[in-house]
């Protein structure tokens, strides 16, 4: 039997959202998870406290969204998520950050 609540989940679940797209990079926060695709996508969700999921008009997204906001034609190659922000480093060695920027994050 799997065991659930609104708050753990207990054993390893498909994350649903994501259709046939492979996903080749992930990093998880404290609230927030973030992947990268193979075709260079960034997909995120959890709570969106300070902008950490790259999005605004939500407060948390229970499912994957796609991040906007990135340079079109380049492709995401490593990922980082931390307590309030994250990060995105390109094909090109270029790298963006959003969420809380009290320390110049």
């Amino acid at each position: 039997m799997e065991q659930t609540s609104r708050w753990a989940q207990i054993f390893p679940r498909l994350v649903a959202g994501l259709g046939k797209r492979t996903v080749v990079a992930v990093a998880a926060a404290k609230h927030h998870t973030l992947v990268a695709t193979s075709a260079g996508e960034v997909f995120s969700w959890g709570i969106n406290k300070d902008g950490r999921l790259g999005y605004g008009a939500v407060d948390s997204q229970p499912t994957p969204r796609k991040v906007t906001g990135l340079p079109p034609r380049q492709r995401v190659v490593a990922l980082a998520a931390a307590n309030k922000h994250s990060a995105a480093v390109m094909c090109t060695g270029d790298v963006y950050t959003w969420g809380a920027n009290a320390s110049g994050q």
